[in-house]
């Protein structure tokens, strides 16, 4: 009897051992059909820059649509890789040194593997392809890029209304190393140059050109454009056109206008645009600025957008030359009515509108009047919430020869006297169109890199 019993409770064991046996090859099955058999093997050794000779598979596994696939999404379906998001590893996890990217003909490309069987979760969302980056759009009310279709029922020229491309919120990730510095991408923008309106990439300069205060203009009543000594809101005579195309451009000393008319020397020695950026040829040299105004602040941001690009200037019979719309390298004159084409360049200020397009609350564009914006400071990265100082915009006021915009420290627009300091002057540019943006994520501690390439 008690053998018997004794080989009965032996089976018993052994039957739970064989079921704890097959339980455990049943979850360690499932376990590698999740972390190998879902991922695809691209045996393609071109994708692969690591610092050993056979890097070996690499496995992929693709998220998108909210699940994963066995199969890279489709570009033309608007997919692009979130380089945030994705990462390669050996056992699943994250390894720092391995980068991963996406490029527009359909190509991942894996940078510092070093170990074979590596696993590269990527994850793919609805984004554009700008100067060769993928970039995600951002759902509305988050920081990103933002899709900004205009109308433009008031622009004679249609090609102002195709689609942009704008970064908007508190703090997106558009910051860029240019010209050994942080500057930030307004966004791919509609632009007119010598050959008809072009999409240019568009930087801001992060800081301040100097951290005091300057002047818009100020020159003396019956110099160039100016009626009276409060200067002139006529951008292609003013002061600080010069300024930032002239000393700041050539990264030279020389006068410049703060708070008085006697010239005061500034320095840009360590700030201004350096001879590696010049000879390089990033900057684009055929844009032609819009100088359109607008009476007053209590405009839309589309509104505002189409009366930049119009035909109205404040125009008064004793000006030495009819004010234009527009200004550029070719038919601008300086201060005392000559042509000068080897002193300007393509150094601006930015539009009301561009302040407008930065916000990533739908009702801050298409509802909120420009003059009552202070409510939508905190979903703007140009509001600058750590430098809340004044700022000048180009454009001008219709009613009046000498003032202008500006984005005011609580965050509205206001008009002012051009002769007014203000000290957030921030130069604006464009980008030559064979730039591209080859690395980065676009945060401030890894900005994206540009590469100039031949076409």
């Amino acid at each position: 009897m008690k053998l018997q019993r004794f080989k009965e409770n032996k089976k018993k064991e052994n039957g739970i051992l064989l079921f704890t046996i097959a339980c455990v090859l049943l979850i360690t099955g499932v376990f590698f059909y999740k972390t190998f058999a879902t991922f695809q093997v691209i045996e393609n050794e071109d994708l692969i820059h690591g610092s050993i000779s056979d890097p070996g598979d690499i496995y992929f596994a693709f998220y998108y649509d909210g699940s994963i696939q066995k199969n890279m999404p489709d570009k033309s379906k608007g997919y692009v890789l979130d380089e945030e998001k994705s990462y390669c590893g050996v056992t699943g996890g994250n390894d720092s040194d391995i980068k991963v990217s996406f490029t527009e003909d359909e190509t991942i490309q894996v940078h510092g593997v070093t170990t074979s069987r590596t696993k590269c979760n990527l994850y793919f969302v609805k984004g554009v392809f700008i100067k060769g980056k993928g970039i995600p759009l951002a759902s509305e009310g988050k920081d990103g890029l933002y899709e900004v279709k205009h109308d433009g029922s008031t622009l004679e020229d249609s090609a102002w209304k195709n689609m942009e491309y704008r970064y908007a919120g508190n703090d997106p990730n558009n910051y860029v190393m240019f010209n050994d510095e942080l500057w930030r991408i307004i966004g791919l923008v509609n632009v007119k140059t010598n050959e008809g309106i072009k999409q240019r990439l568009k930087l801001i300069k992060n800081d301040a050109i100097l951290e005091e205060t300057l002047s818009w203009d100020y020159k003396q009543e019956g110099v160039g454009s100016s009626l009276s000594n409060d200067g002139s809101s006529d951008w292609t005579d003013s002061q600080l056109m010069q300024l930032l195309n002239g000393i700041y451009y050539n990264s030279t000393s020389g006068d410049c206008y703060k708070t008085k008319s006697t010239p005061e020397t500034c320095d840009f020695q360590t700030t201004g645009i350096n001879e590696n950026t010049k000879k390089s040829g990033f900057i684009a040299e055929d844009i032609i600025w819009n100088l359109g105004g607008a009476s007053s602040a209590n405009v839309l941001t589309s509104e505002i957008y189409d009366l930049e690009r119009g035909n109205e200037v404040y125009v008064h019979d004793s000006l030495p030359w009819p004010r234009s719309t527009e200004w550029s390298k070719e038919n601008t004159r300086n201060a005392s009515g000559k042509i000068d084409k080897d002193l300007y360049h393509s150094i601006a200020l930015p539009y009301p509108s561009d302040y407008g397009y930065a916000n990533s609350k739908e009702e801050c564009i298409s509802t909120t009047k420009l003059n009552e914006y202070s409510s939508c400071t905190s979903t703007n990265w140009l509001y600058n919430p750590d430098n809340r100082y004044n700022r000048f915009l180009l454009t001008p006021v219709l009613s009046s020869s000498h003032y202008i915009f500006g984005i005011t420290s609580n965050g509205y627009l206001y008009d002012e006297y051009g002769t007014y300091g203000w000290t957030f002057i921030s130069p604006v540019l464009y980008l030559n169109p064979n730039v591209k943006i080859i690395d980065g994520l676009g945060t401030s501690s890894d900005p994206f890199l540009l590469e100039l390439r031949i076409r």
